[in-house]
């Protein structure tokens, strides 16, 4: 099984905003308990894909992410299969299970970032609420992109915005949209909204657990 907690609509990820972020969030006149290197967010991951006169929603799944002094780790479902992960120094154990059939592999920890590296140069451009906190609005824009997300087994290649709500260093809400065009003109467009459900410290415990797990 690769649920923890209870319910699977709701789970977290670990993001790889810059220090810049981190400087610039707004905490909205009070502490959060959480920082960017220490908590725990839960995300669900919707897509929507526009094109042709139609537009088909997709639920692509859900992820947890946690990031703290010990590591990272991240576990969730998404388009069916599931996975967990946790950092030890420079590595990324990864357990991923489809159709009963599980695979161990190693990665970068740069497989679990929530927004590309290309768009990691993030701009300020005001304010933002996510989660009844008072958080920095983020925007960017990278040309071409073949893969917007290691972990989120989907690819599409076009103009690519980011608008992300940054609170004390952490991503609560991520909008990546994706616009295709053929001589000017427009073939589709592709939104996919990663969004926070719920974020606290981060969880020594679960984080010792994935690891020994995905270290087998």
């Amino acid at each position: 099984m690769l649920t923890y907690g209870e319910g699977s609509s709701d789970r977290p990820r670990r993001s790889g905003l810059s220090g810049r972020l981190d400087r610039q969030a707004l905490i909205g006149g009070s502490a959060t308990p959480f920082s960017k290197g220490n908590y725990e967010a839960n995300y669900t991951i919707k897509g929507v894909v526009i094109g042709g006169g139609y537009r088909h929603e997709i639920a692509v799944g859900w992820i947890v992410v946690g990031s703290g002094p010990s590591g990272n780790y991240s576990y969730g479902e998404i388009m069916g299969a599931g996975f967990k992960a946790a950092s030890e120094r420079d590595a990324l154990y990864v357990v991923s299970c489809t159709f009963g059939v599980c695979t161990r592999m190693t990665h970068s920890p740069s497989w679990l970032l929530l927004i590309p590296a290309r768009l990691d140069a993030l701009k300020p451009s005001g304010t933002c609420q996510a989660l009844g906190y008072t958080g920095a609005l983020y925007t960017g824009v990278a040309g071409q992109s073949a893969e917007l997300i290691g972990s989120i087994p989907l690819q599409s290649a076009g103009n690519v915005t980011a608008t992300t709500c940054v609170v004390n260093g952490v991503p609560l809400t991520i909008r990546i949209t994706t616009t295709a065009a053929l001589s000017g003109k427009p073939l589709y467009q592709s939104i996919l909204d990663i969004n926070a459900t719920r974020v606290s410290p981060f969880n020594g415990d679960t984080y010792r657990k994935i690891l020994a797990e995905v270290k087998g």
